[in-house]
């Protein structure tokens, strides 16, 4: 029901309210300016002063220590992720392949897998300019790096000699599973849109090859301008971040006007310590000349077992900030005092009339969509700040309905299941993909527990799960995607893939999960799998070719008869490796099907390099794609030499048998 709120009519006590209203505003306004006027110059100034200043301190202070918890928990991931990539089995493999100098064919393989997990990862950390191996003798084997648009692997021509860095002389002192932090530098980028320059800070760690051998080192550049970014983002304008390193070389923002030099020149009665100085860890306190410190700082070490290397966070108010608590003066505030009180009277006689009677309307109006009339516009009488107001209410009110809409049809027409609980576990939210997977009508579940859509041997884990994420044990269980098993209402136990994730709605913490049914998914890859095992056991010799004809795959059996390697023939045309017999217009036959795209079987005579002669029972099947396109060409063949023998030295018998039945 839609109600727009000039057809609402104001009972006589709501008149009665307004008019008391607008009598009461003017004399609490008069009161309070006059007060003003006597008393609140020097004491506002006073109180704004402090109370800027308190608040500044209670601010810098929260933001300093969420800056460096950022920080640690990015070189942490740093740390960790350079880990990783040393144990990474395609890096293992590029890494044993180099080590046993295999031939070229398999190393470029190795070496593109290589590049692809990197680029991979990179993709998955913004933050990471560049990745790379260092071989012993300190010369870069690959790296990728993130100048483009998109992560890319560096041409060879464009690796470096790190023999004289300090990172290289640092990672040939570490042992296996350690890793060692650089102190943080700046560098200039390329001419491209945006900042100037970046700052950067390698970790390294050892990296070994599948027999043990130490192969080098691996290393991540990190960007800390992206995390400068992020906290801006979350500080506004308000707060000025800055990152230095122990010799107080300024890393983020080293360029900035508002520098701490220019700031302490213009207010010389506020104290700022020389960013290589500071380590405290309170601001906005007396020092010992009685003066306020406006910094935060925090120090993010780089190696817990030294703390003499750290990275210096300093958190500064901008000069404007300062300004406007310092620079005015007491006459100033109080002379703006009187006049504000001079125009106060009747400025408030003739705005409560046009202030309060609108503001009146737009509360009966939204204690009317309170109960659940629907407001499709609300009346725009003024055209001043409360027009404003009402119009903004308006679209406000417009803006919730339509966000409620799309997230409703979202949540509606999702094929995955949405399943919403609370913190006791209730069911309070079931979307109709969830009724589909589960087999409940959402009547059947909401109000009970979760406990129901998992089977019997996985509900106590359940519960000590959510027991552990409330304790604060276990906080990794939240955005990560977890294949489990479920229950559907017939009993039947099925897998699904499930991401968790919470969320406060009026004080309250609900629990979403997305639940994604992959039983399909699973009996598909089952089937791949069967299907691969019956290739690879397979007697016969198969072999798949692209529709030009050259090999892309051979079985194990076609490598043993045929005494070659995948590796070796790939990519070459069956005919240079065998010399077929061409007199009997069976090979003509059969280049005729594959042209046309059709099946084709015969007998096929070929004779290898040795000469040896081979008989072939040969059956060629197109692969076609799902739009018909033909895309490759299954051949399996079936060695009949032996057989061919034997039927002859069986006719020859009957004929001798035949002869000496003549003779006898």
């Amino acid at each position: 029901m839609s109600t727009s709120l000039a057809n609402i009519n104001m009972p006589a006590k709501t008149h009665k309210r307004g008019f008391g209203i607008r009598f009461k505003t003017m004399a609490i306004a008069s009161v309070l300016t006059f007060n003003a006027v006597a008393v609140g110059g020097l004491l506002v100034y006073h109180g704004a002063k402090l109370g800027l200043l308190a608040t500044q301190r209670t601010l810098l202070s929260r933001e300093a220590q969420s800056a460096e918890k950022m920080f640690a928990r990015n070189l942490d991931t740093l740390r960790r992720d350079t880990l990783l990539i040393a144990t990474l089995p395609a890096i293992t493999e590029f890494t044993s392949t180099e080590c046993t100098a295999a031939i070229d064919v398999d190393l470029r393989r190795c070496y593109n897998r290589a590049t692809q997990v990197l680029v991979a990862l990179m993709r998955a950390r913004t933050t990471y300019h560049q990745i790379g191996i260092i071989g012993n003798d300190g010369r870069e084997v690959m790296r990728v790096h993130s100048d483009g648009e998109y992560p890319a692997a560096v041409p060879d021509t464009a690796l470096h000699d790190l023999r004289a860095t300090p990172s290289f002389r640092a990672g040939t002192m570490l042992a296996e599973d350690q890793t060692w932090l650089s102190d943080g530098w700046n560098e200039q980028k390329a001419a491209t849109p945006g900042p100037t320059r970046r700052t950067l800070i390698r970790a390294v760690t050892p990296l070994y090859a599948g027999d043990g051998t130490r192969f080098g080192l691996a290393f991540v550049d990190m960007d800390l301008a992206p995390l400068g970014q992020s906290m801006d983002n979350e500080t506004g304008q308000a707060i000025r971040p800055y990152v230095s390193s122990r010799d107080g070389t300024i890393l983020l923002n080293p360029g900035d006007q508002e520098s701490l030099a220019s700031m302490g020149q213009r207010f010389p009665e506020l104290v700022l310590p020389e960013l290589s100085a500071s380590k405290a860890s309170t601001i906005l306190t007396p020092d010992h000349h009685g003066a306020l410190q406006v910094l935060a700082n925090a120090d993010v070490a780089l190696e817990p077992a030294k703390p003499e290397r750290f990275l210096h966070i300093t958190l500064a108010t901008p000069e404007a900030v300062i300004a406007a608590a310092i620079q005015p003066s007491w006459l100033e505030i109080l002379g703006t005092f009187v006049a504000a009180g001079l125009l106060t009277l009747p400025i408030v006689f003739l705005a409560t009339g046009k202030v309060v009677r609108p503001l009146l309307r737009m509360n009966t109006a939204v204690r009317a969509y309170q109960h659940g009339q629907q407001l499709d516009t609300l009346p725009v009488e003024n055209t001043d700040e409360i027009g404003e107001l009402a119009r903004a209410f308006s679209g406000l009110v417009q803006n919730l309905a339509s966000s409620e809409a799309r997230h409703r049809a979202i949540i509606e027409t999702m094929q995955d299941a949405h399943i919403v609980a609370d913190s006791q576990r209730r069911i309070v939210g079931f979307n109709p993909a969830a009724e589909r997977i589960f087999g409940y009508m959402a009547s059947e579940v909401l109000g009970t527990s979760v406990s129901a859509l998992l089977p019997t041997r996985s509900q106590a884990k359940h519960v000590k799960d959510y027991l552990r994420y409330q304790t604060g044990e276990d906080t990794d269980m939240l955005g990560q995607v977890r294949e489990v098993r479920a229950r559907r209402k017939s009993g039947e136990i099925f897998p699904v893939e499930l991401m968790l994730d919470t969320f406060t709605v009026d004080g309250e913490q609900l629990f979403g999960a997305v639940i994604r049914d992959i039983s399909a998914r699973k009996k598909a890859e089952e089937r791949l799998l069967h299907l691969a095992a019956a290739v690879e056991s397979a007697q016969e010799c198969m072999e798949i070719l692209t529709p030009t004809g050259e090999i892309i795959y051979i079985n194990p059996t076609y490598e043993r008869t045929h005494n070659c390697t995948l590796a070796a023939v790939k990519g070459k045309r069956p005919e240079t490796l065998r010399e077929f017999d061409a007199s009997d217009g069976q090979i003509d036959a059969m280049e005729a099907a594959a042209r046309g795209g059709l099946k084709w079987h015969g007998v096929l005579t070929s004779r290898d390099n040795e000469g040896t002669v081979f008989v072939e029972d040969v059956s060629v099947s197109p692969i076609r794609n799902s739009d018909g396109k033909l895309s490759a060409f299954v051949v399996v063949k079936r060695d009949i030499s032996a057989k061919l023998e034997m039927e002859q030295q069986l006719l020859r018998g009957q004929k001798l048998e035949a002869v000496g039945q003549l003779a006898a």
